[in-house]
């Protein structure tokens, strides 16, 4: 009677009457359905308005009439009404006529009556409003109400019926996605909805299939109890056979083989929906199943997407958070071969293509962090290049006003994170979009992985720093165990990092370093057995840093002892040379023999004190000076300025102000492999480390500042529109011990001038290949720049005594340190919590 009553007063409301709603149909017992269609140019937006303007307007007539409805039916279906409202509909609606209907709902005489639909419907509506309740931030939450356990002891009373249970399998897999969300973890209970759903699988939809596996993913429930249950749903997935927990090998894979037919059959794949496509993928890599069930499975589905991605209208189907959840399903199962690469580079290519309109800043940074963690855009081959390009896309999309307004401090650690894996630099103004308010809200792992970040991208925002390192103290002080070792030894390496950028340290900043010095020592115990790679990153910001921070950890002797038996480990360990730094050798050593340069031994991979890498060359001069010579590749460059000497990565960064100390003014040479690249001959290659080591020579004799070393730059004078930075130029690769020859054991550093008499030659650095023309530039001015040796000192001893009558460089400064491994990846951020697939409405509810 209260619906029928509802009803009339909708009809003759005139707020309703004015509304047209398109496709929505509204039951009241046996009364025939209200059916508004909406305006033809109103589209979603006006659906979902006039929807949320009859709510407004029936709710006030129903809820006096609560008390008096007879029918289970008379609750269910307007509970089910208002969660199909969705968040755009006043929360205040279902914040009161909600818990009304639920209370009416558990009245003794009506549950006793309830049918399983109806049963199924208002757990599903609880599951629904609390999801609109986390959108709006206001509302009604059914978590809160007493009337949840009741519900939920009435379905599992129900599932225990002796004589069946009568639920359907979608209105199982209904349950189960209510249950998810919200966050519903009764044991009891999920076993006896995933038992009744795996008897049934047979009959599942594939959505009521993904459904079901989402939830049980989205819900822990993936311990050996649940083991048969997620065995039976995949097999049904598979080949719509119900299959008994105790499988044989065989037959699941025949049940493989099975699926990959079934679903290279275009009628037969049809029946999966995209969202549904992307939510197997997903709770496959959450469910962590044998590779005999998971993988032909996830092969499958990874080719059915790839078929409709590169079909444009089938591709428009896919939602950016499902594109982005089979990134992430990607990067866990760790399929690997070029079917999934294929998946990986369609989705990719989607993204660019829709130039990311509609992706929340959680699809855009999940999406990123999985690609970057798949090494996707990383290196320097050609496709990686092309590759890089998605990140350009996906940073320019993140610039554009209010796309990141809002984003949780998650979602900016994992968008930065991504970015300083694939070394792509940002421009700071991307910072200002809010990520400094929402990182004083972050956990350890965040603030620690945005630290590490703007380390290793050397991107300065003075108020980011300050934000994430007064994040960070603050959560030291109100319970350090949330920092684990590893959040604390990245914190730590990147403010060693940071602090020699050229830009003053914020006070947070300051402050931290010692905090996090005295945090370790005071667990010492735990950190003494932790990771060798954790310890160098303490021993080198104790190197870089200095001051409270090195007086702080030399407290704990045993800590110590540890940091450098793992640096002594490092240096013990072999490496491999590469073939550009075995040709730069190479070159030295033809201009050794030639006596083109007072060289008296080259080493290579040498060991030298104060620093944790071994040094790709070392050159020891007859006057007692030492020249190390870094061979750069790649690695040791931002991606987004190309050919720039100065725009190294944070860990190269603090290696080269190492070696600077080490080796003191004009004591480092930064070889750029772009820049050898270009000298395809040896005469070219002997020129250009002739002309490189002169310069460095003459710029320390000239005054250059104490500290600086050298990158190997081109001739020709080129505008800059960033300056250089001191303190990033050139970088270190990672080799072995190989060679080494007699080292000078003089401790004097004199600066030996190598004077020219020819005219400088301005092709030689520029020249881009081999050729006869540059080949030949080369050579005149490899012999020019001898003459000009020689016409200075015909005899070495000559040369030395000249030498010794040079004001000093000065000493190899204080202290020593290293950067030469990139810090070791933080773990991955936990992945946040995605939107469950819609379920699809029951027969009497479409």
């Amino acid at each position: 009677m209260g619906l029928n009553v509802w009803f009339r007063h909708a009809r003759s409301c005139p707020a309703v009457r004015s509304l047209q709603w398109r496709g929505t149909t509204l039951y009241a017992n046996d009364c025939p359905p209200l059916q508004l269609e909406s305006a033809r140019a109103g589209g979603p937006a006006a659906t979902a308005a006039a929807r949320a303007g009859i709510m407004a307007a029936l709710a006030p007539a129903l809820l006096p009439l609560v008390p008096r409805i007879r029918q289970p039916a008379g609750c269910s279906i307007p509970l089910w009404a208002l969660a199909k409202a969705g968040a755009a509909s006043d929360g205040r609606v279902a914040s009161q006529l909600a818990p009304a209907l639920l209370q009416r709902l558990l009245d003794p005489v009506l549950l006793e009556a309830a049918k399983p639909q109806e049963l199924s419907n208002a757990l599903y509506a609880l599951g629904k409003l609390r999801e609109d309740h986390q959108q709006r931030g206001s509302g009604w939450d059914p978590t809160s109400s007493p009337y949840l356990n009741a519900l939920a002891g009435a379905v599992a009373s129900r599932l225990r019926a002796a004589e069946g249970h009568g639920f359907k399998p979608q209105e199982l897999s209904n349950s189960l996605r209510a249950c998810a969300k919200l966050g519903y973890r009764d044991s009891a209970l999920l076993l006896l909805l995933s038992e009744a759903a795996a008897a049934l699988a047979p009959d599942m939809s594939a959505q009521d299939l993904a459904n079901s596996l989402w939830a049980l993913d989205a819900l822990g429930s993936t311990g050996p109890e649940f083991r048969a249950v997620l065995e039976t749903l995949c097999g049904s997935i598979l080949q719509g056979l119900k299959l008994g927990g105790q499988q044989s090998e065989p037959l699941a894979a025949a049940v493989a083989a099975e699926c990959v037919r079934r679903l290279r059959t275009l009628k037969e794949a049809e029946a999966f929906k995209p969202q549904g496509l992307s939510n197997i993928l997903l709770a496959l890599e959450g469910l962590q199943l044998g590779g005999q069930q998971s993988e032909p499975l996830a092969a499958a589905v990874a080719a059915e997407c790839v078929r409709r991605l590169r079909t444009p209208k089938e591709a428009e189907a896919f939602k950016p958070q499902g594109l982005s959840n089979i990134l992430l399903a990607l990067e866990g199962l760790q399929l690997g071969g070029q079917q999934s690469e294929r998946l990986a580079a369609a989705v990719a290519a989607e993204g660019v293509q829709r130039g990311f309109a509609g992706f929340n800043p959680q699809a855009l940074s999940n999406s990123a962090w999985a690609l970057a963690k798949m090494g996707y855009g990383a290196g320097a081959t050609p496709q990686a290049t092309e590759q890089s390009h998605w990140y350009a896309a996906a940073v320019a999309a993140a610039e554009r006003p209010r796309v990141m307004a809002g984003a949780k401090p998650q979602e900016w650690a994992n968008l930065l994170y991504a970015l300083a894996l694939v070394r792509h630099q940002p421009p700071p103004a991307l910072l200002d979009a809010g990520a400094v308010v929402a990182m004083q809200r972050g956990n350890a792992q965040e603030c620690a992985n945005t630290l590490w970040a703007l380390a290793v991208l050397q991107l300065r925002h003075a108020g980011l720093e300050a934000a994430v390192c007064g994040r960070l103290g603050e959560l030291l002080r109100l319970g350090p165990e949330s920092l684990v070792a590893q959040n604390l030894c990245n914190s730590v390496w990147a403010l060693a990092v940071l602090a020699g950028g050229g830009v003053p340290a914020s006070p947070a900043a300051a402050a931290l370093a010692p905090a996090l010095a005295r945090e370790a020592v005071r667990r010492r115990e735990q950190f003494v057995d932790m990771s060798a790679e954790h310890l160098r990153q303490l021993w080198q910001a104790q190197h870089e840093l200095g001051g409270e921070m090195a007086e702080a950890l030399a407290r704990s002797p045993d800590l110590n002892a540890a940091m450098e038996a793992a640096v002594a480990a490092e240096r013990a360990t072999g490496s491999n040379t590469s073939s550009t730094q075995k040709q730069v050798a190479k070159a030295l050593q033809r201009l050794l023999q030639k006596d083109l340069l007072p060289i008296v031994s080259l080493q290579t991979e040498p060991v030298v004190e104060g620093v944790l890498g071994r040094v790709d060359i070392v050159a020891d001069w007859s006057d007692g000076r030492r020249v190390a010579i870094e061979v750069d590749g790649p690695d040791h460059f931002l991606t987004t300025r190309k050919d720039d000497p100065y725009a190294v990565i944070g860990s190269t960064a603090l290696r080269n102000r190492q070696l600077r100390r080490a080796f003191g003014r004009g004591g480092l040479l930064c070889v750029p492999y772009w820049e050898w690249d270009r000298r395809k001959t040896p005469s070219a290659q002997e020129a250009y480390m002739l002309q490189q080591l002169q310069d460095l020579l003459s710029g320390a004799s000239s005054g250059a500042a104490a500290g600086e070393g050298s990158a190997a730059t081109p001739r020709r004078k080129q505008q800059r529109t960033i300056p250089p930075q001191p303190d990033t130029a050139g970088s270190s690769s990672i080799t072995t011990a190989t060679t080494s020859t007699t080292a000078s054991s003089s401790q004097k550093r004199r600066v030996l001038v190598v004077r020219r008499t020819a005219p400088k030659q301005e092709a030689v650095g520029t020249s881009g290949g081999a050729g006869g023309a540059s080949d030949a530039a080369a050579a005149a001015t490899a012999t020019a720049a001898a003459a000009g040796a020689k016409s200075v000192a015909p005899a070495w001893q000559q040369q030395a005594e000249e030498a010794q009558r040079l004001p000093s460089s000065g000493g190899a400064g204080e202290g020593g340190g290293d950067g030469a491994p990139l810090a070791p990846q933080p773990p991955p951020p936990q992945q946040p919590r995605v939107s469950a697939p819609p379920t699809r409405s029951s027969s009497r509810q479409s």
